[in-house]
């Protein structure tokens, strides 16, 4: 009889009772953050992966839905906390692939929202990190072309852009936090906005794209730099995959345009006048995509426009207090001890615009496309 009993026990009190069905939760995709009178305001975007699951060939009959909800809150728990009180269904952050921040909950302080980010176990770090000046909803509700699944957007799958065309390259939260948190680094924090550029017949329809970045050093915001402010800086990172430039003439007309392949930048720290001086280096092949010119100095103009323009992102970098180069860094890694004696002895907040002594670019025009080069 005891035997009995314990057996009809074992089959009562086994099995999955607490389980869930995937259907009865909400899988959280995008997380923003926003700040605005005292208050934050957190954003999440679901998706509903049953429908993004059965699309055919990539991509759905019609537009997958985008849900958003929103919650208030004294800090970014709190904010969160408030959408798990309005959610008929418990969320999960585990399917988060994308982190948006406004200029304002910049502007207040990232300590709050990364503390949170670093601590909640369901989060990965390899979500791809953006800020924003635009209205969040709008960059969050926006939809992608040809019904493809909502994953595609750049916000979410910024590496497949960044293959074509490398501009500002994308950034992880794991990789902002590094170096956010490093002593004598610069952070780039890719801004999305949205633009009206694409047509469906003759409506508008809204898409995000990189227009510049936010600029972090010592942990202190510094300010915002526009795309073509910062088209020097794709030349000094070894994330640029593939990049196009426009190359003029010393007449300043257009020439050509080139794809830059394999950017291999080196930084070099000196001493001069008992005061740190870089010398930077830049080793690359490009091809041909377009050639309206007919001199036979192609590679001097094409380094030449180089060159230039980390000259120019430089000099507007040391205008708003960023190190955009990443210079300090170079001298803080390699050279420790030189850092010491003169950026940390002198308290120097950044680099001046002497420190750059010299930028040498050395791109080999591998192939012409196509056709040849005319000369």
């Amino acid at each position: 009889m005891l035997c009995l009993l314990i057996i009809c026990c074992v089959f009562l009190t086994t099995g999955c009772w607490d389980q869930r069905v995937m259907q009865d939760t909400y899988y959280a995709v995008a997380i923003g953050a926003d700040y605005r009178d005292n208050k934050y305001t957190a954003y999440l975007q679901f998706m509903d992966f049953s429908q993004v699951a059965k699309t055919e060939q990539g991509k759905a009959s019609e537009k997958i839905p985008i849900w958003i909800a929103t919650g208030t809150g004294p800090t970014m728990v709190d904010a969160l906390r408030d959408i798990l009180t309005i959610s008929p269904q418990p969320y999960v952050l585990s399917h988060v692939s994308s982190v948006i921040l406004t200029d304002r909950a910049i502007e207040h302080g990232l300590n709050g929202i990364l503390d949170y980010l670093g601590r909640y176990p369901d989060f990965r770090t390899t979500a791809s990190m953006f800020g924003t000046k635009d209205d969040l909803t709008a960059i969050l509700s926006a939809t992608p072309l040809f019904n493809l699944a909502p994953l595609t957007m750049i916000e979410h799958s910024p590496e497949s852009i960044a293959k074509q065309h490398t501009y500002i390259p994308p950034l992880e939260v794991r990789d902002f936090n590094m170096q956010y948190r490093d002593t004598a680094n610069t952070v780039i924090l890719p801004c999305l906005s949205l633009t009206n550029d694409w047509m469906e017949g003759e409506k508008p329809h809204p898409q995000p794209y990189i227009n510049g970045a936010f600029l972090f050093q010592h942990r202190q915001y510094r300010n915002w730099l526009s795309a073509r402010d910062l088209s020097g800086y794709r030349w000094v990172t070894p994330n640029t995959k593939r990049s196009i430039l426009l190359v003029r003439t010393n007449q300043r007309k257009p020439a050509m345009e080139v794809a830059v392949w394999y950017v291999k930048p080196t930084i070099e720290a000196h001493m001069q006048n008992g005061n740190p001086v870089f010398d930077v280096r830049v080793k690359g092949k490009a091809t041909v995509v377009a050639d309206q010119y007919s001199g036979n100095n192609v590679s001097e103009l094409v380094d030449q426009e180089i060159r230039e323009e980390i000259m120019s992102t430089f000099l507007r970098g040391v205008k708003e207090g960023a190190d955009v180069l990443h210079l300090e860094n170079a001298l803080y890694r390699k050279h420790n001890q030189m850092w010491k004696e003169t950026f940390q002895k002198n308290h120097l907040s950044s680099v001046d615009k002497g420190m750059l002594r010299d930028v040498k670019v050395d791109i080999k025009i591998s192939h012409a496309g196509r056709l040849r080069i005319d000369s």
